[in-house]
């Protein structure tokens, strides 16, 4: 059986404690968004080897940046950019196929 704490306040303080809570959870989920990765965090991120991340940042295909010596990743745009690597389902392609017919 699930416990239940029944609690009295003002309405006005329960809002106020709801405010923080929740401002303070986007905050953190913010923060954890735009997280930066090393190349090995990355890696182990996306599941490669560290020399294919090293590789792929030398030619630019994967964005990130240096600060002195290290290589950064930004999670925010690291997400982005594998919706962008997403091949497309036979679906997918049929559908647009039939669009585009539909169209001309």
């Amino acid at each position: 059986m699930k416990e239940q704490v029944f609690i009295s306040m003002p309405i006005d303080q329960f809002r106020v404690m709801l405010t923080d809570t929740v401002n303070a959870c986007l905050k953190e989920g913010a923060r954890e968004f735009d997280k930066h990765m090393t190349a090995e965090e990355l890696a182990e991120y996306i599941d490669v080897a560290l020399s294919t991340v090293h590789k792929w940042s030398s030619k630019g295909i994967v964005p990130g940046f240096k600060k002195g010596k290290r290589l950064y990743f930004s999670k925010k745009e690291i997400d982005q950019w594998l919706r962008q690597q997403k091949k497309k389902t036979l679906a997918e392609i049929e559908s647009e196929a039939a669009t585009h017919v539909a169209l001309t």
